[in-house]
């Protein structure tokens, strides 16, 4: 059965998406430490795409994993690690842009979201590919395609 969602391929969507923080990323680490409008700017998309990607996951994704034995341990791990990023995005927030330290957390959360992506796409993804059904996998990919109509209302 195929999915008629904007989703059809909930697992390619959050490749994409990987792809297109990861590029946020870059832009971020661009930024001077005086050019705090831009960095601010930057910061701030990433922070929006971080987060609407992790609704996704959290509200999508992850629970379908956590139903299956299997998986239930990776889900958990997984929404542990979306806490740890929501914290650093929370610091960076309020913190003065143009610091080194503020430079520091940021590489501190650059490396965790690789780290996490990089787990995602060589674990959960193929476990997820794996173990649940097209009719388990368009279920996701409707409550994704929900959840993507809600965030960009």
């Amino acid at each position: 059965m195929k999915s008629r969602t904007a989703i059809p391929d909930p697992v390619q969507y959050l490749k994409d998406d990987h792809a297109r923080i990861a590029t946020l990323i870059s832009e971020v680490e661009k930024t001077r430490e005086g050019d705090i409008e831009r960095r601010r700017e930057c910061f701030e998309k990433l922070r929006e795409a971080l987060v609407a990607h992790a609704n996704a996951e959290e509200y999508a994704l992850y629970p379908a994993l956590a139903e299956k034995k299997e998986t239930a341990e990776l889900a958990a791990e997984a929404v542990e690690e979306h806490r740890l990023v929501s914290e650093l995005l929370e610091q960076l927030g309020g913190m003065l842009l143009d610091t080194k330290e503020w430079s520091y957390k940021f590489k501190v959360l650059a490396g965790s979201v690789a780290n996490h992506v990089e787990e995602e796409e060589n674990e959960i993804f193929p476990k997820f590919e794996e173990l649940l059904a097209p009719a388990e996998v368009d279920a996701v990919a409707e409550h994704m395609e929900k959840l993507m109509s809600t965030t960009e209302a």
